[in-house]
């Protein structure tokens, strides 16, 4: 039910954290789906948004998320992304 409100916030502008922290939650969101094409992509993206603003906010929502990456991590693109 998050998706379709996070998604919204995405069209919108907002401030580098708020985007982060969409972007992030949209991992958590796909990471309970699961739907790994989707939890790749918005966590990359989340990741490389992190990096370029710096936000530890954003960063520490990802690396709390590491624990539900535990069972897809015999996908490739995930393992990469938790590496």
């Amino acid at each position: 039910m998050a998706e379709p409100i996070l998604l919204e916030l995405l069209k919108k502008h907002q401030s580098g954290r708020r985007r982060g922290i969409a972007l992030a939650d949209l991992t958590a969101v796909s990471a309970q789906r699961p739907d790994v094409l989707r939890l790749v992509t918005y966590g990359a993206a989340a990741l490389d948004h992190a990096r370029q603003t710096g936000s530890g906010v954003v960063l520490r929502k990802l690396q709390n998320l590491r624990p539900e990456l535990a069972r897809f991590k015999q996908d490739p693109h995930v393992r990469n992304l938790d590496t």
